[in-house]
C-alpha cells in the first residue's frame, strides 16, 4: 500500500505520541510546571489580588512558559536517541514538521484541559465571552506549537538547547503573546474589541506557519 503525504505525518504523530506514553516526559515536565506555577500564583495572588488585565497576562505567562518547557524535547529525543538518521529515511522534513507539531499541539491542549479550568476556579476572572476565549486559545495554541516545533529541531544538535531555545523562542513569540492576552482582555470583558486581536492572532499564524514551512527543511537537513 502507498504510503501517502498525509499518512507519513501522522505516523510521525503517533510514534511521538507512543513514545511519550512510555516516557510521559514531556507531558509530565510541562503540567506540572504549569500546575505550579498556576498553584504559587493563586496562593500569591489570589482571586482578589488580581484585576482582569493581569489575570489574563498571568493565564498566558503560564502558558508560554509551559509549552516552552516542554514543546521543545520532539526534536531533541529524536538526536538522544540517534534515531533522526532513521527518521529522515522515512519521511521527508515536512512530513516531520507536521507531524510533531501535531503531537506538540495535542500536548499543549492536554495542558491547557488541566490548567485553564483550573486558573477559572482558583483565580476567578469573570469571563464575559467563553467562544472569545476558545478561540483565542486555539489560535494562539497555533503559532505557539508552530514556532516552538522549529526552534526545536534548530536547538537539537546544539549542547546548551534549554537556554538557547528559550532564548530564540521569547522575542518571536511576543507579538503572538500580545495579541493572546489582548484576545483574553476581550473575553474578560476587559476590552469590548475581540476582531481585531483574533484577526492579529490569525495573521501572526499565517506567517508563522509560512516561515517554519520554508526553514525546515534547511534546518533538519543540516
Amino acid at each position: 500500500m502507498k504510503t501517502t503525504f498525509l499518512s507519513r505525518s501522522l505516523g510521525v504523530a503517533r510514534k511521538d505520541w507512543l513514545a511519550e506514553r512510555r516516557a510521559q516526559s514531556g507531558l509530565a515536565s510541562t503540567g506540572l510546571f504549569a500546575l505550579v506555577t498556576l498553584a504559587v500564583l493563586s496562593f500569591s495572588v489570589g482571586p482578589f489580588g488580581a484585576g482582569a488585565e493581569l489575570q489574563a497576562a498571568l493565564l498566558w505567562i503560564i502558558l508560554l512558559f509551559s509549552g516552552l518547557s516542554g514543546l521543545s524535547r520532539v526534536y531533541i529525543r529524536e538526536v538522544d536517541s540517534r534515531t533522526a538518521p532513521h527518521l529522515k529515511l522515512l519521511a521527508g522534513p515536512l512530513e516531520t514538521l507536521i507531524g510533531k507539531t501535531l503531537f506538540n499541539l495535542w500536548l499543549l491542549v492536554l495542558v491547557e484541559l488541566m490548567v485553564v479550568p483550573l486558573f477559572l476556579v482558583l483565580m476567578a476572572p469573570k469571563v464575559r465571552d467563553f467562544p472569545v476565549l476558545l478561540a483565542t486559545l486555539a489560535l494562539a495554541d497555533i503559532g505557539l506549537v508552530s514556532v516552538s516545533t522549529l526552534l526545536a529541531a534548530v536547538v537539537a544538535q546544539a549542547r546548551t538547547r534549554g537556554a538557547l531555545f528559550s532564548g530564540l523562542a521569547i522575542p518571536v513569540l511576543i507579538p503572538l503573546l500580545l495579541a493572546a492576552i489582548g484576545g483574553t482582555k476581550a473575553a474578560f470583558g476587559v476590552t469590548p474589541d475581540a476582531r481585531t486581536h483574533l484577526v492579529m492572532l490569525a495573521s501572526l499564524d499565517a506567517v508563522l506557519v509560512g516561515v517554519s514551512v520554508f526553514l525546515i527543511e534547511p534546518v533538519w537537513n543540516e
